[in-house]
Formats: structure tokens, sequence, C-alpha cells
């Protein structure tokens, strides 16, 4: 095989696949991808980690149809001082060149492993979820809160639901819960999508047209789900189980409310949560809402010593505990003004969400995010 490509598309592509393919792994062809070419004017690269799937197309000025295998750590480096176009040789004797310089050696393409979700251009088998559709924008809203140490492998997972006319992301930690949705006029199902993909799709942004591959599991969700944007497919094998019950952890009540500039809010809680003389790891912090002023202090500390005020547009009187770190990731997300609404009482959980009128561009209600508070004694 032997291909000429743009370098620049070529770099792009690698790193790409590169988040794609596992950083340790005791079966070292994980670290390649698998280029392939009819002889056409495309060249297809596909890596995988066994649960995510990567396909990047690349247009060649000329190739020669065949397959080989590109070490992806050495690729990039190459790539890295390469400029204009490249040419990738595979020859008879495995020996593989990119850019002049041998990068690969004896490695048969038929060893690379079947990822079980190689998605054509039709997207079959399987139906199609959409069309196009900002799925990535609600992957990025919700993913941050997917859980990276709890054994349960849903709460490392964001549950993916279409029904009654909205697709509503919901991610969990046990501590926090961002629920994003959007107008939807595709088919119901169910999905839950582990977060390592979620991150790699919310990282490519657009509107890739969604659609299912497998057979529907015996939990009631699909089994894989692919993501096309046309240069590029994603697909990823689905988390088998049940997502918890979310819509009965979301209050029907709550408490004083007040909107302030999420910036100016996270400085507050960062100077508080560094002041607390506990002795845990995620300090919390003390949100006070009285006669119109919202005080940060730190847990622990009486009223009377003070804190910082954050200018807001506050009503009621109210206070309510919180782990500073999961305040942190909420606001993180929260571009502008933010609207808080303690809990009903000090032990009910508060909502976190968007000024009215500043909403991610997905439509009304789009974005919340739940918070438990910490018991104040």
């Amino acid at each position: 095989m032997k291909v000429t490509l743009d370098a620049k598309e070529l770099a792009k592509a690698v790193r790409l696949l590169r988040k794609v393919a596992p950083k340790r792994t005791i079966k070292p062809i994980l670290g390649y991808c698998l280029v392939e070419t009819d002889g056409q004017f495309g060249v297809s690269l596909c890596a995988t980690d066994l649960e995510i799937m990567g396909r990047v197309s690349v247009w060649a000025g000329a190739a020669e149809p065949g397959r080989a295998l590109l070490p992806l750590a050495k690729a990039e480096a190459v790539l890295k001082t390469a400029s204009g176009t490249v040419e990738l040789d595979a020859g008879a004797d495995g020996q593989v060149r990119l850019a002049g310089v041998g990068i690969g050696e004896g490695d048969d393409p038929e060893d690379f492993p079947a990822a079980g979700l190689q998605a054509d251009r039709e997207l079959s088998p399987g139906f199609p979820l959409s069309p196009g559709f900002p799925v990535s924008l609600l992957f990025h809203r919700t993913v941050f809160a997917c859980s990276q140490e709890n054994t349960r492998y849903t709460l490392a997972s964001v549950n993916l639901e279409g029904a009654d006319g909205r697709l509503t992301a919901v991610a969990t930690d046990s501590h926090i819960m961002p629920i994003a949705s959007a107008a939807w006029g595709g088919p119901d199902f169910t999905a839950l999508v582990p977060s390592a993909f979620c991150r790699l799709a919310a990282s490519l942004g657009g509107e890739p047209r969604m659609a299912t591959q497998g057979k529907m599991m015996d939990s009631g969700g699909l089994s894989n789900l692919i993501l096309d944007w046309g240069w590029v497919q994603l697909g990823v094998r689905l988390t088998d189980g049940h997502f918890p019950k979310w819509r009965d952890v979301v209050p029907e009540k709550f408490g004083p409310v007040f909107e302030a500039d999420s910036a100016e809010l996270s400085r507050a809680v960062r100077a508080m949560a560094s002041l607390n003389t506990d002795s845990y790891d995620d300090p919390a912090v003390v949100l006070s809402v009285d006669e119109g002023r919202v005080t940060v202090r730190p847990w622990g500390r009486e009223p009377e010593a003070g804190g910082v005020v954050v200018a807001a547009d506050a009503d009621g009187k109210a206070e309510q505990a919180f782990k500073s770190k999961f305040l942190l990731k909420i606001l993180a997300v929260v571009n502008g003004r933010a609207c808080v609404s303690l809990g009903e009482n000090q032990n009910k959980a508060a909502k976190i969400e968007m000024a009215p009128g500043k909403g991610f561009g997905l439509g009304t209600d789009d974005w919340k995010c739940i918070i438990m508070p910490v018991a104040m004694g």
C-alpha cells in the first residue's frame, strides 16, 4: 500500500485516534490504527480500545489499495515536524514508512481486533436516531458529574434518554446531578453511554448523526451507539445496566433563590474553602441569604465571623452548606449568571441553573444541576 496524504490532516486524525487508543494496555496492537484504502481518493484510519471505536476519513492525493498498521505514538512524533504532503508506504515485507521514516515492522493488519462497532457510511445495521443533533453539547453539560471512583458502572456513564419529545442526558456521582435536555423528534430509547466516549464526543462538538447498532439488551437499553460527523465516526459499546431513578431525586419545591455571577461566586467559594479548618480534602462552605445579601463563609465558622459578600439579586432568608469541590464543578459549566435555589430546608437538595433567558441554546428549561448539601448539625 502506498498513499500520499496532507500532513496536517493526517496529524489531526492521529491526535484524535490517540484519544481513542488506550494509554496503557497488555495488547500492544491497540496502540496502532488500521489504515485502509481502496485505491480511490479516501483513506480510512481506525483505532479502538475494545469499548470505543474511532474512524477518521482523510483525503488522499494518490493511493494504491491495501491495508497497514500505523503505530500512533511514532506517527504523531514524525508528523510534528512534517509539512505539505507525506507518503505512507507499507511494503509487502511489512515495513511501514511515513515521510521516509521507518515506524512499523512486520505487523499484520489481520491481527487488528474487530471492535464490533465498525460503522459504514449508511450506519447499518440498526436504525437511525437523528439526522443531526447537538448531542455533544448534552454530553459536555453532564459528563463532568460522572463518578471516577465508584464501582457502580452505571455512575461512570451518562444516561441518554429519548422520550416524550425530549432527549435528556443525566449523570451523577451521588453528590451532584446535572440534567440537560432538548426538543427531540426521534424515537424513544435509552442508553448508558460510558463517560470516556462522552468526553471525546463533547470535544468534537457539532451536530453528528446518531444511530444504533446491535440489538436491545435485556435491561431495555441499546447495545451500541454510533455518532457520525462525516469526516469522523465514533462508536461505543454501551454500559449494560439500569441508571438510578433520577427523577425521584429532583425536589418539587425549593427555598430562597438568588442570582449571581458564576465567576464571582466561584472566587468566593475558593477563598472561603481555603480558610476551612476541618481536616477534609474537600472542605465545605456555607451559602447564606439574608435581606437581599449573599454571603459565603467557611463551614464551621459562626455567621458573626463574616465571610465574602457576593453581589447578587437575592430573595428570602436561609443558609445551606455544600462541599466546595462540587459547587466549583457546577459553576465551571455555567457561563455568566447562575441562578441558585437553596433547598426547602438545610437537608434538602438545592438546584443551580442558568439565569432566566441565559440558557445553553438547547431550548427552554434545558439545563439544571441538583446538588446535595452538607448537614449543618
